[in-house]
């Protein structure tokens, strides 16, 4: 099942304990009111199982651990994941634009010369959610694997279902259904569209900064089984957009070009988490790979064509801007979109559960 939402607000645990207090002006170390959609009926999570080697990366390349994630980590040997999803870009823009100019020589001739502007939308296609799900499902039984691999004890989900603070989780999504939530994009000024994809059996929900209820929940949670909690979120997308401009008072005009390239990568990657001595927290951080900080997990490799669904063009008379659009369509091939995107979450997750292993108590 698909649900759009139009629009959403993320904000990690650690911002979201820490300023919801202050807002409130209230501390409770409890947990917070059991949830009023609670779902009646879970399905079971997947079970634990490796993936094959994927590609082979070096982890201080791409992965930084930030704020007390080492010590959380180090104060128990025992982890929780209560929400895992993967962020996927189904639709990706590419624009550039130059202005047109207008000046005056020494003769008292007026040159000109046109603008331009260019967009491009590229739009992933051939995925129905069953194929999606199996790989958010294959992502997290590797994890789970990966871990345990680590010497870490992992808690079953019937454990964390038994939990005060699981229980007072205000899921998005109705009845417990493993739903695929589709949302705008949650910095501004991107232009992308994504898919949060949940592993079966962890239905999603987020921390929302204008409602800490989750946060405590994930903090009480991690106190009551005395475990490290986590929410890894991995971002995933299909294409890289390109663009670029030029003026050109000797040929008249200006060029905008955009263009796109297909191809596996891993542009944003957290495990988020907590190690709580109550409600308001306690030893928190991530591992991270950060979008614009660290380089992206690329996986090499053919999955989709790239086709034009169409194009326009308008503009260029009397000295008048010149915009060109188009809107392609990359149709993917299931099995070998997510070959390649495993490969790539594999490599993300053992950087992690060697972390772990190098931060154990």
């Amino acid at each position: 099942m698909l649900i759009k939402h139009t629009y959403k607000t993320y904000i990690k645990a650690a911002m979201a304990i820490t300023i919801g207090a202050m807002i409130t002006g209230c501390v409770s170390l409890g947990p917070p009111p059991p949830s009023a959609n609670y779902p009646e009926k879970l399905q079971a999570t997947p079970v634990a199982k490796a993936l094959p080697q994927g590609v082979k990366i070096d982890a201080d390349d791409h992965f930084d651990d930030q704020h007390d994630i080492d010590n959380a980590l180090e104060g128990s040997n025992r982890i929780v994941i209560p929400a895992f999803k993967i962020h996927l870009v189904i639709n990706d823009v590419a624009e550039a634009s130059v202005s047109g100019t207008e000046s005056t020589g020494f003769s008292g001739l007026t040159t000109k010369t046109t603008g331009a502007s260019a967009s491009m939308r590229v739009h992933l296609s051939g995925l129905s959610d069953k194929q999606l799900q199996a790989i958010a499902d294959a992502a997290y039984a590797d994890l789970v694997a990966q871990l345990q691999d680590a010497g870490r004890e992992v808690v079953s989900a019937a454990d964390m279902r038994a939990t005060l603070g699981y229980h007072s989780i205000e899921f998005s999504v109705p009845n417990g259904d493993s739903a695929i939530i589709e949302g705008g994009s949650i910095n501004s000024g991107d232009n992308k569209t994504y898919l949060d994809i949940p592993a079966t059996g962890l239905p999603l929900w987020y921390i929302d900064f204008f409602n800490n209820n989750n946060g405590k929940s994930f903090n009480f949670l991690s106190s009551e089984l005395k475990a490290v909690a986590i929410i890894p979120t991995i971002t995933v997308t299909f294409v890289q957009m390109k663009s670029s401009g030029r003026g050109s008072a000797f040929f008249g005009g200006g060029t905008a070009k955009v263009g796109a390239e297909l191809g596996i990568r891993l542009i944003d990657v957290e495990y988020n988490g907590t190690l709580a001595e109550n409600a308001m927290g306690g030893e928190m951080g991530k591992y991270a790979l950060s979008s614009g900080h660290d380089d992206p997990i690329v996986v090499s490799g053919d999955f989709a064509k790239l086709t034009e669904a169409s194009s326009s063009k308008s503009g260029g008379f009397l000295g008048s801007t010149v915009h060109s659009k188009s809107d392609q369509i990359a149709k993917a091939n299931p099995e070998k979109f997510k070959h390649l995107v495993l490969k790539g979450v594999q490599a993300s997750n053992k950087a992690f559960a060697d972390f772990t292993k190098e931060h154990r108590p």
